[in-house]
C-alpha cells in the first residue's frame, strides 16, 4: 500500500514536471525578450536615431 502511494506521488511529480517545465521555460523566454525589447526601446529613446 505504501509502495503504491509513493508510486502515485512519483507519477504526479512526473506529470507536474512535464506540464510546468515547458510553461516555465516559455515564461522565462517571454520575460527575457520583454527585457531585451525594453532595453532596446530605451536605447532608441536615448539615442533618438533608431539605431
Amino acid at each position: 500500500m505504501i509502495l503504491l502511494r509513493s508510486n502515485m506521488v512519483f507519477v504526479l511529480n512526473q506529470i507536474t514536471l512535464r506540464v510546468f517545465e515547458p510553461t516555465f521555460s516559455v515564461m522565462l523566454t517571454v520575460f527575457f525578450y520583454s527585457q531585451q525589447s525594453f532595453q532596446h526601446s530605451k536605447t532608441i529613446l536615448v539615442n533618438g536615431n533608431g539605431q
